[in-house]
């Protein structure tokens, strides 16, 4: 019985283990070249709220490191697979430190949005859909409250914060697909269980703008590509 019993399972997993072996991954670097742009003067912060958010709030914009890496990029496929389903999740943004967390993320249609203050101080989150139109504008008075929305269509949403806090600023790409990433501190990304094929990567950042770069999916192999912020 045991062995009928383990031969019914090894057959029931064979379909999930072809498919994926059958897909790829798209792992990359971004990197600066030349000189990073200037930031911003330091942004003073009021007296009230120091405390919490310091006594001066530093542009974060651009983020890079000596080597040229570049974190914050949103890297995804312009040209996804057909019939691609999209990977709906729950996926957070926190106020922390009188900052956004994270600054920059993805996300898939269907996913719902929990908005979060981790500060003992007053947030006012303000999304905005591309064009300019108000997504919801939500008042986070205290901290450990969290509220939740639905991202129910693509594009971009940026963030405010409506409480006096003028250097915050987050940004969300809702896409209809599940092929998007975030590169990190060192410029990597991964995308994973990516169909066998040649695709178009787009690459954005929220002050250098856009790169592309083309890759070429095989089965069970990792597609190296590097997307390069050329700075004058």
């Amino acid at each position: 019985m045991k062995s009928i019993l383990a031969a019914i399972l090894l057959l029931a997993s064979i379909p999930l283990l072809q498919s994926q072996a059958g897909e790829g991954t798209i792992a990359g670097e971004v990197v600066l070249t030349g000189q990073p742009p200037p930031p911003a003067p330091p942004t003073p912060v009021k007296p009230a709220d120091a405390r919490v958010c310091g006594a001066q709030a530093s542009d974060e914009s651009v983020v890079v490191s000596g080597s040229g890496d570049l974190k914050n990029v949103i890297v995804y496929v312009e040209n996804p697979p057909a019939g691609a389903a999209a990977a709906p999740a729950r996926v957070k943004l926190t106020n922390r430190n009188c900052r956004f967390q994270p600054r920059v993320q993805t996300a898939s249609v269907g996913s719902t949005l929990v908005v979060g203050n981790d500060d003992n101080i007053l947030h006012n989150t303000h999304g905005y859909l591309e064009g300019g139109a108000t997504f919801f504008n939500l008042g986070l008075p205290f901290q450990g409250v969290e509220v939740s929305r639905p991202l129910a269509r693509p594009g971009m949403v940026t963030f405010k914060c409506d409480a006096g806090h003028t250097w915050m600023r987050g940004f969300l790409l809702v896409l209809d697909h599940r092929f998007h990433a975030v590169s990190d501190a060192a410029g990597l990304f991964r995308i994973p269980a990516v169909p066998p094929g040649g695709y178009r990567l787009k690459a954005w950042h929220e002050k250098l703008g856009t790169r592309d770069a083309p890759v070429t999916v095989k089965a069970g192999e990792d597609a190296k590509v590097r997307i390069d912020f050329k700075v004058r």
